[in-house]
């Protein structure tokens, strides 16, 4: 009989040590499947904070151009109506200059 109990209670002690090692085998498993969850939410997190991050850069370039554009537009506006008062004031005497130096060749 004790070669009975002792059998048994091997047999129980490899029942336990499997379901122990059963119960740490789920753990593992739900320990990877947080730690897949958190990493994925860490990720979207990080990935929405760049998004709005390149979208506030990007919000910033286009004033930027816009304000850089318009700056070039009133100087090129500037220009043009200096170029064409000169053209205006200057137009007789340099077709003269012009017919001249032509004429004199």
């Amino acid at each position: 009989m004790e070669h009975i109990d002792l059998i048994n209670r091997i047999i129980e002690a490899e029942q336990r040590a499997r379901a122990l090692s059963d119960e740490a085998l789920e753990k593992r498993m739900g320990m990877y499947t947080e730690l897949e969850t958190a990493t994925n939410g860490l990720r979207e997190s990080y990935l929405e904070r760049a998004r709005s991050r390149i979208e506030k850069v990007r919000e910033l370039e286009d004033k930027f151009t816009d304000e850089t554009l318009a700056e070039l537009e009133a100087t090129f506006k500037k220009d043009m109506l200096s170029i064409e008062t000169a053209f205006e004031q200057n137009q007789d005497k340099w077709v003269d200059k012009l017919f001249s130096m032509i004429v004199r060749q």
